[in-house]
């Protein structure tokens, strides 16, 4: 019965051992002699020691980050200006209060802004209005809308005069476009001179441009005029020019209907361009103008 004893506080001892052993995740090869037994004793206090002396340095080691971490957040908190004892989490949700409250505020001050950007905008529009308003007023004015009025009338007369002035002279002259008459040498790179300093025969073509512009404009109005008077000037045209010129009395003369062009000269060449005559003679000893021919005479 001893035996009976001893062997049932090995099966006791054995079973225990290999509790011990799957809770440890050991495997143990146990039997039922005591050697085997012995030998797992001691893997089991091998493997208890081992596991005893990681835990206590796993425990030191966990020690020694809690009070780093510790240590840490002193020093944060003591950069944010709080103290160790300040409770964090009140801070925190005062933090957030405060962040929603100047988070509506920024709100408030972007629509703000953006009212004083569309106020500025209208200012503005409102100021180009203005000017708009003052410069019409300035030019609305009675001497500044005359002055206009004539400038532009100026222009339209030189741009059409020109057209002619060109045809009167071969494609050599233009009138400026700036309403001063200046001309344009188109046979010298479009070089702009004065009107003085054309010749005598050319400021004659010159005129005679400007009186078929003139004509043409007061017609393309409704208007009429119905005489011209054309004083000397063909004596300084060479047989070219003077054609030209003659070309354009014609067409002053076809586009006027019954209207009345007088030309005056001492060019006998002329005769012969024109049906209705009046020729004068002077004179040399008294000085008396009288009629040869023409306005009646011999009737």
């Amino acid at each position: 019965s001893e035996r009976d004893g001893a062997r049932g506080g090995l099966d006791r001892l054995r079973t225990e051992l290999a509790a011990l052993a799957g809770r440890l995740g050991i495997d143990l090869a146990l039997s039922d002699e005591a050697a085997a037994i012995d030998a797992a004793l001691k893997v089991l206090r091998t493997e208890w020691v081992e596991r005893r002396q990681a835990a206590t340095e796993a425990g030191e080691r966990a020690s020694r980050e809690a009070a780093a971490a510790r240590a840490a957040k002193v020093d944060l908190l003591e950069k944010a200006g709080l103290a160790a004892t300040d409770d964090i989490v009140e801070i925190t949700t005062a933090a957030l209060k405060e962040r929603t409250a100047l988070e509506t505020e920024v709100r408030v001050l972007e629509r703000n802004l953006a009212e004083l950007e569309g106020l500025g905008a209208e200012e503005a529009a409102t100021l180009a209005q203005r000017g708009l308003l003052e410069r019409l007023h300035a030019d609305l004015a009675p001497s500044k809308f005359l002055e206009f009025v004539l400038d532009e009338r100026r222009r339209v007369l030189a741009d059409l005069a020109g057209v002619h002035f060109e045809t009167l002279t071969a494609g050599r002259y233009r009138f400026s476009d700036d309403g001063e008459f200046d001309v344009i040498d188109l046979a010298a790179a479009d070089l702009v001179r004065a009107a003085a300093s054309l010749s005598g025969g050319e400021t004659f073509l010159a005129s005679l441009a400007l009186a078929l512009a003139l004509a043409e404009i007061v017609a393309r109005e409704g208007g009429r005029l119905d005489a011209f008077f054309l004083d000397e000037g063909f004596g300084s045209l060479d047989p070219e020019h003077l054609d030209l010129a003659m070309d354009g009395i014609e067409r002053l003369v076809a586009s006027g209907g019954d209207r009345l062009v007088v030309v005056v000269s001492h060019v006998p060449a002329l005769r012969e361009r024109f049906e209705d005559l009046i020729v004068l003679d002077r004179d040399p000893v008294t000085g008396v103008t009288r009629v040869l021919d023409g306005a009646g005479v011999g009737s």
